[in-house]
């Protein structure tokens, strides 16, 4: 255990890139690398009949391992957190309490017919978070090795979707339909996570202009012909956001969005018929929308329930409107679920990460991979928890596992 602290002192962190990694940033590669192209991969073989579905959803069984995997971890991971960032560290153990105790004591004194599955629900997303919390804290972008996984699992996920779009004509893949797959096959929000962040990773560690570009315009067709809305803006916002926040530092970033926007603009005036018709296009028009109009009448019933108790709010509560996934699609899910000490407790622990990303851009005249990848993730997050996504989301832990261990990692950027 005194070994897997020592591997995790802030003062081994220097020169990054100089040094042989240590196991628990190994560790968290292979975690990164089978979380998210490695989930895509498996669902995309699975909806293929190339693979059995052996693992179920994929995404809960893996964070399950990660957990039992980071174990020798834990002590050194948590004291580093502490001694860097101590009021968010605590911050984040105050939630997480705040949360359980929620849970536990309203599913002991409430037992309606639903409270079970909420339960059961919200230990789910507890244990991603944790899962992903120790994966952003320990992650190292300078493997090698890890490098060259990620452009790997990229350049396949763009030419199979090029490959179908050609094959088909269809600018919008949905797994488990086009391969008629009538289970075990996740959703397109599940695929978009993956690529999401696949991204923002690949993004990161582009060292060069063409680098930069083709990340870039990839990352925005991958994202559209997925067909998932809410992760093709954050694409679009956050990378936009980064190019914009160090240009001045870095003024090859405006090439970069020079460059893109003119390749994008190609694209759209050749496919412009085929995007009108696509679940993207439906953002300019969002008052016909189906998908729009449901999710704004479940956040009317989680008004009506904070309303009747804004204090502790409703654990499970979104079960009442239909189901696990019922609940609203924005940030106020925290406090319809935990009350509201959980929502003020979760908003911090989403826009701190986001305020400190871009404190950083201007602070530093160079960024180094973790950085940007640090940034993208932070402010995706906080845009979506406040506008598309609920704490059932999991890449918000992946948020604050990286703003714990940000602060190490600058020492590269000065």
């Amino acid at each position: 255990m005194s070994v897997a602290i020592k591997m995790l002192n802030p003062a081994s962190c220097v020169n990054v890139g100089h040094r042989r990694p240590v196991p628990v940033e190994v560790l968290s590669a292979i975690i990164l690398l089978l979380l998210f192209p490695g989930f895509y991969l498996y669902h995309q073989g699975v909806a293929a009949g190339h693979i059995p579905g052996f693992l179920g959803g994929f995404f809960s069984p893996v964070c399950l391992l990660a957990l039992i995997a980071y174990i020798p971890f834990y002590k050194g991971v948590v004291k580093r957190a502490i001694c860097v960032m101590p009021s968010y560290s605590c911050c984040i153990l105050f939630f997480l309490v705040w949360a359980t105790a929620v849970a536990l004591i309203t599913r002991w004194f409430y037992p309606e017919y639903y409270m079970q599955e909420a339960l059961m629900q919200y230990l789910n997303i507890a244990m991603l978070w944790v899962a992903l919390m120790a994966l952003g804290s320990t992650l190292d972008l300078e493997i090698i090795w890890f490098r060259r996984c990620l452009w790997v699992s990229g350049v396949v996920i763009v030419f199979m979707l090029i490959a179908y779009v050609i094959s088909t004509g269809s600018l919008l893949f949905y797994a488990a339909s086009f391969y008629d797959a009538e289970e075990g096959v996740a959703s397109y929000q599940g695929f978009a996570r993956s690529a999401l962040i696949l991204c923002f990773a690949l993004l990161a560690i582009s060292t060069s202009i063409t680098q930069q570009v083709l990340v870039t315009i990839g990352s925005v067709f991958v994202l559209f012909v997925l067909s998932a809305r809410s992760e093709f803006a954050a694409v679009i916002f956050s990378m936009t956001m980064l190019y914009m926040v160090r240009s001045k530092s870095e003024p090859k970033k405006l090439a970069v969005v020079g460059l893109a926007v003119a390749a994008l603009s190609v694209l759209i005036a050749n496919f412009s018929g085929h995007m009108l018709q696509s679940r993207q296009a439906n953002i300019l028009n969002l008052g016909s929308d189906n998908s729009w109009t449901a999710r704004q009448d479940l956040k009317e019933e989680a008004w009506a329930r904070i309303e009747r108790s804004p204090i502790l709010g409703q654990f499970g509560g979104h079960f009442e409107s239909g189901g696990a996934g019922s609940g609203p699609h924005n940030i106020i899910s925290v406090w319809d679920s935990f009350g509201l000490v959980g929502f003020v407790l979760f908003l911090l622990l989403a826009l701190i990460p986001a305020a400190d990303a871009v404190r950083q851009s201007v602070k530093y005249k160079y960024f180094n991979s973790y950085q940007t990848f640090y940034f993208l993730v932070s402010i995706s997050v906080g845009l979506l928890l406040l506008t598309a996504k609920s704490h059932l989301w999991p890449v918000t832990a992946l948020a604050w596992g990286l703003c714990v261990s940000g602060k190490r990692m600058t020492r590269n950027a000065r």
